[in-house]
Order: structure tokens, then C-alpha cells, then sequence
């Protein structure tokens, strides 16, 4: 139980930096997509491109998470 708790303090820092990053872009971009249904059609185009610029971000936040998750674990693997 207290390696747990010790990995866990160990990998705040970046973690909660892209899980922010991820959180933070799916709010804005849930709520472009929303205001987006409401406006008229040329400035919905536009809230509904960010919208959805604001997701594919979100997207990429998580990717990098996992990639550095993998790549803090092939560090501490001994080799060989």
C-alpha cells in the first residue's frame, strides 16, 4: 500500500497537467458544439470548427499522457 501511495505523489505533476489539459479542452469544446446549435449559421460553422478543434486537442492531451505513462514504465523495467 505504500508504494501505491508513493507512485501516486511521484507522477502528479505532469499527469495532472495533461489531464487538465484534456478535461479543460472537452469543456470548451462541448460548449462551442452547444452555443454552436443556437447561432446562426455562419457563425455556427465557425463555433462548431472550434468546437471541434477544441476536441481533437483533448484527444491529443490523452495520447501524450499514455505515451509518457509507457515511457515512464520502460524506464523503471530493469533490462535484461
Amino acid at each position: 500500500m505504500g508504494e501505491k501511495l508513493e507512485k501516486q505523489k511521484k507522477d502528479k505533476g505532469s499527469e495532472r497537467l495533461w489531464r487538465f489539459g484534456r478535461d479543460f479542452n472537452i469543456v470548451v469544446g462541448v460548449g462551442a458544439l452547444a452555443v454552436s446549435t443556437v447561432l446562426a449559421p455562419a457563425a455556427a460553422a465557425v463555433a462548431g470548427a472550434y468546437g471541434a478543434f477544441n476536441l481533437a486537442q483533448a484527444g491529443g492531451f490523452e495520447a501524450l499522457r499514455r505515451h509518457q505513462q509507457k515511457k515512464r514504465l520502460k524506464r523503471q523495467k530493469p533490462s535484461g
